[in-house]
């Protein structure tokens, strides 16, 4: 048992650091949070739509129309700076020769001409290869200056460690070998419990328990409860399952993220509880201290002290320990769902 007690330690540890480095690769801090994930899904999506971009049926209606629009505010702004500058004789000669040699009303009529005109050379494949080529420069140029101020020393540090270079594949190869110690762990859990009936069973079986039997049955149950101790008791785990939107007809998608984990022993809890410097979490803390702690390895010491005299103690606090104490095993229970 004592054997089997280490193992199951050994392998809860390994089984927490994975899942420690499992949840903080799936932390939202590297995928919603990160600017940098935000910048490549654009620029890809952009890219795509610009590189596929055809200058065809409702595409060229609407980009029709934008430019007509564009083409008139052009007109007007000419149009206003002709009439602001036009005073005195000057001015008004000025006005009269522009009037008589830009035939500014016929140009208007031919809007739509100009715009079709226009659409016709960008659609010529030299000018639009030049033209995506162009926007495509100005995408890499300020993705380029785009950076995030995140801090990547701890995810670089798992990544490296783990031999991993995607950090989905690197997700599931921890998941995939924390199951395995998990399984580890459940078959040492049966075969403590089939060990510990073993022990009872030769008792019943054998004659009435002498002191060194009975010494080394609750020699046993301390050694169970100081293995529970050290070992985590309580996980906290807090994620977005999917992040999901739409832009230009394509998805981005975020999905497993991490926004909380934390995972603690009894004896944690009550460190983490007695730091918050609160009155009513220290009380908790107190109770869990007393009910999950003190109690039990004080009825069983005071128990291995009998068993090893072969007499029950006559203090009446002891006496209590041993032999009423029982009734308050699950207080421990209670206590932990009040600190939940």
């Amino acid at each position: 048992l004592v054997v089997l007690c280490y193992l199951s330690y050994r392998v809860e540890m390994r089984s927490h650091a994975l899942k420690t480095d499992e949840m903080e690769l799936g932390s939202i801090t590297y995928g919603l949070f990160n600017p940098d994930q935000w910048k490549d899904r654009l620029t890809t999506i952009i890219s795509d739509e610009v590189i596929n971009y055809k200058i065809e049926g409702s595409n060229r209606a609407t980009l029709k129309t934008q430019l007509e629009k564009v083409l008139q505010e052009v007109l007007n702004g000419l149009q206003h700076t002709i009439d602001r500058n036009d005073h005195g004789f000057k001015g008004t000669i000025r006005k009269a020769v522009v009037k008589a040699v830009v035939p500014m009303d016929a140009i208007r009529a031919d809007i739509p001409h100009y715009a079709d005109r226009i659409l016709n050379e960008l659609d010529r494949p030299q000018n639009r290869e030049k033209l995506k080529g162009f926007i495509l420069d100005q995408l890499d140029s300020l993705s380029a200056q785009t950076s995030g101020s995140i801090d990547m020393h701890l995810y670089n540090e798992i990544m490296n460690r783990h031999g991993f270079t995607d950090v989905k594949a690197g997700v599931k190869s921890l998941h995939a070998e924390r199951q395995v110690q998990e399984n580890k762990l459940s078959r040492l859990g049966w075969m403590m419990c089939s060990a510990v009936l073993l022990m009872v069973l030769l008792l019943i079986a054998g004659t009435p328990a002498k002191r060194w039997e009975l010494s080394i049955l609750v020699g046993t149950a301390i050694l169970h409860l100081v293995t529970a101790l050290s070992m985590l008791m309580l996980d906290i785990e807090a994620r977005i399952t999917k992040f999901s939107l739409t832009l230009l007809g394509k998805p981005i998608t975020f999905t497993d993220q991490v926004l909380f984990y934390e995972s603690r022993s009894i004896l944690q809890v009550i460190w983490l509880l007695l730091k918050e410097h609160d009155l009513g979490l220290m009380l908790v803390a107190v109770l869990v201290f007393c009910f999950s702690v003190a109690f039990p390895f004080i009825k069983l010491v005071l128990s291995f002290i009998a068993a090893i005299r072969s007499k029950l103690p006559t203090n009446k606090v002891a006496r209590f320990f041993v032999l009423k104490s029982a009734k308050w095993s699950m207080a421990d229970v209670m206590v932990v769902a009040m600190f939940m």
